[in-house]
């Protein structure tokens, strides 16, 4: 189960890689609060990632999944699929084998979930089930061993309050539309306007 998730993460960034119609993204940091920079902002994709250490830090996967919750702290987030994570390393820079400058990059944007005494990387879970339902699957990267995860029963004897470990949530961003372009679509709804108003008194 394992290198059957790794190797489709290794095909779906090669196949991203070599499409003519990949979009080209900036990894830009973004705020969740004013001046927190706790967001990575993917432009390819307009969503918005919630930094790993705050996840790691609210004590463990399952109090994260309660925060989704309507009305609670996180509940405007969805819980990112193994997928939908490989889509965010390839748009950060990760290629099938990245670079230590690849992944210091991405770890910058979205946070250092070792500790200090550990290599620099993240983990993070994502919303994957194992095929018996027991565990999580997780994925990260550290400059030791480049990309990792695992979404088989290996997973298992990490607990679930693993501080090592974050989640990945984003959030759909709003797309504000620049005034010039907001002038435009005024004056075309404008000048619709006036045609129907025109051939109406013909």
């Amino acid at each position: 189960m394992l290198n059957l998730k790794r190797a489709v993460l290794t095909i779906l960034i090669t196949s991203m890689g070599s499409s003519l119609f990949a979009l080209p993204s900036i990894l830009s940091s973004a705020d969740w609060a004013p001046d927190d920079s706790l967001l990575t902002y993917d432009s390819s994709t307009q969503r918005e990632w919630l930094n790993l250490e705050v996840t790691a830090a609210l004590g463990g996967f399952y109090n994260v999944i309660a925060l989704l919750a309507p009305g609670e702290l996180l509940e405007e987030f969805k819980l990112a699929t193994f997928e939908e994570v490989g889509v965010l390393f390839y748009n950060g820079g990760i290629g099938p084998t990245p670079t230590g400058a690849e992944i210091f990059n991405l770890v910058t944007f979205l946070g250092d979930t070792y500790p200090e005494d550990h290599v620099y990387g993240f983990s993070g879970f994502v919303a994957d089930f194992t095929e018996d339902g027991l565990g999580n699957g997780y994925i990260g990267v550290n400059l030791e061993l480049g990309i990792f995860g695992s979404l088989g029963d290996t997973y298992q004897p990490f607990p679930f309050d693993q501080p090592t470990i974050g989640t990945f949530l984003y959030r759909d961003a709003l797309v504000v539309v620049p005034a010039p372009g907001a002038f435009l679509l005024g004056a075309i709804g404008s000048g619709s306007f006036h045609f129907l108003r025109r051939r109406r008194v013909l």
